[in-house]
């Protein structure tokens, strides 16, 4: 379970600073690469960006000609925080699910789009324009903040780009693709079919190997690596360099496995825990400590505590489930609240001691209950509710949150995103094109990414996206009381 921290302060008005806290073998010595601000493939030219917002762009495959046509392009948007207004937009590749912030730029990853390679594009939130664009041979995999550079996984890379200018500090590859990446601070773990990688993030080097034969799963955090390889399970001294404890657990193939100071969670086959479950080995002796059966998915709210619900509903009406929490180093139950719905489809968002539930409401139709939950003993921070369906949330500084759809809905607009101070604080704008992934809330605004636009015909004014209530309540404005 790869580190990830998010730092805030809110200001006389609103400001918010987000800071994110991977082979046969990789090489010993990568390549040291300086490339280009803007690479291309074969079918787009270089180009240079201007300063201005009204003049900037970013490469992106031309549209077929004809007086109808499917609209490709996507948009990246930045709305008020304290009203939603739209303050500006322009338009992005095919999105590839992921952003990444850093101070006032935010990095956000391309799809294949026709002829048009997959790459990484940065935009100035500051200067509302892009800086540059960085094409790859592969899609992106997972991006993060890490060592000197913005880190980029693909299939058969792991490479760190200069934030400044999208060049490479430096590459490292292999004959075979790696089968997972965990990055824990400046270092990355690298799972592949011989076994496992460290790599130094900084310098792109080889730190140390450990082998194992067909491994199926990787976690780490605070020093102590875990490798899964079916029913073995293996946990590595990082500083060490060194084999800790190698144990046998009846898992789930290629099931999930986690890492906590305290303990080692690995998910149960079905003939072991039917229903679901998870074992806990102690993490510095290798011992068994304690199984919960019955669960659904569990959820990590702090380094030693986990979030999930009764795995199956009971007959007692529309709040057939139990929501608790679980003490990782013991296995004790915390607290417990009822819920309609299981964790599976009502946890949206966790972080630092708090969680996101999002079920229906248990009196009102058609209606979603939204509560910040405090983890440490179960209260209910606020609660409101909305009509819009809701799948995703992001929990911002002190009890901020913000909430969105990506999925499409029967009815309504495909995409939402919502800003939520309080039961009585909030705004939410709908985007017909709909919502790639999480918003992210910067210094500047709520920074939302749309999908592709719908349908365009010569002389049809395209809908633009408008702001509707969280709520049935009339529309509140945030203030910065």
């Amino acid at each position: 379970m790869g580190k990830r921290c998010r730092v805030a302060a809110l200001g006389a008005t609103f400001a918010l600073l987000v800071a994110a806290c991977a082979a046969t073998d990789p090489e010993d010595n990568p390549q040291a690469v300086r490339a280009a601000t803007t690479t291309t493939s074969t079918s787009v030219a270089p180009v240079q960006f201007p300063d201005s917002l009204a003049d900037a762009s970013f490469v992106r495959a031309e549209l077929p000609s004809g007086p109808c046509v499917a609209g490709d392009d996507a948009q990246v948007a930045l709305f008020d925080a304290a009203d939603g207004q739209e303050l500006w937009s322009f338009s992005i590749p095919r999105p590839g699910g992921l952003t990444v912030l850093n101070g006032n730029a935010a990095f956000l990853s391309f799809a294949w789009d026709r002829e048009q390679s997959p790459g990484v594009g940065a935009i100035d939130l500051a200067g509302r324009a892009p800086l540059w664009q960085r094409f790859l041979d592969e899609l992106p995999e997972q991006m993060e903040r890490a060592g000197d550079g913005l880190v980029v996984v693909t299939r058969s890379a792991i490479r760190s780009l200069d934030p400044a200018d999208g060049s490479d500090n430096w590459v490292i590859g292999t004959e075979f693709d790696f089968t997972d990446v965990v990055i824990e601070d400046d270092v990355a773990y690298v799972l592949n079919s011989v076994g496992v990688n460290g790599i130094d993030l900084t310098s792109g080097r080889r730190q140390w190997q450990f082998p194992i034969e067909r491994p199926d799963g990787l976690a780490a955090a605070d020093g102590l690596v875990v490798i899964a390889s079916g029913s073995r399970i293996a946990a590595v001294d990082v500083e060490a360099e060194a084999l800790i404890w190698d144990d046998r657990v009846n898992r789930l193939g290629a099931g999930e496995v986690w890492v906590s100071p305290s303990a080692v969670l690995v998910e149960l086959a079905p003939a072991e825990s039917p229903a679901g479950g998870i074992l806990a080995i102690d993490a510095a002796t290798g011992i068994e400590r304690w199984q919960l059966d019955e669960v659904d998915e569990i959820f990590w709210t702090g380094a030693d505590q986990i979030v999930t619900s009764t795995a199956a509903p009971e007959f007692r009406g529309s709040e057939a489930w139990d929501l608790f929490a679980i003490d990782v180093a013991s296995g004790e139950r915390q607290w417990s609240m009822p819920v309609s719905a299981p964790a599976s489809h009502s946890v949206v968002g966790v972080a630092d001691g708090r969680a996101v539930v999002v079920d229906p409401h248990p009196a009102v139709a058609g209606v979603s209950r939204i509560r910040l939950i405090d983890t440490a003993d179960g209260n209910v921070v606020w609660e409101t509710s909305s009509v819009e369906a809701i799948d995703g949330a992001s929990i911002e500084v002190g009890s901020f949150v913000t909430v969105h759809r990506t999925t499409d809905t029967l009815v309504g607009e495909r995409g939402f995103a919502a800003l939520i101070v309080s039961p009585n604080r909030s705004w939410g704008v709908t985007q017909p094109d709909g919502v790639e992934q999480a918003p992210l809330l910067t210094p500047h605004g709520l920074f939302v990414v749309s999908g592709e636009t719908s349908a365009v015909c010569i002389g049809r004014e395209l809908h633009t996206p408008g702001r509707t209530p969280l709520a049935d309540e009339s529309e509140v404005e945030l203030s910065s009381e």
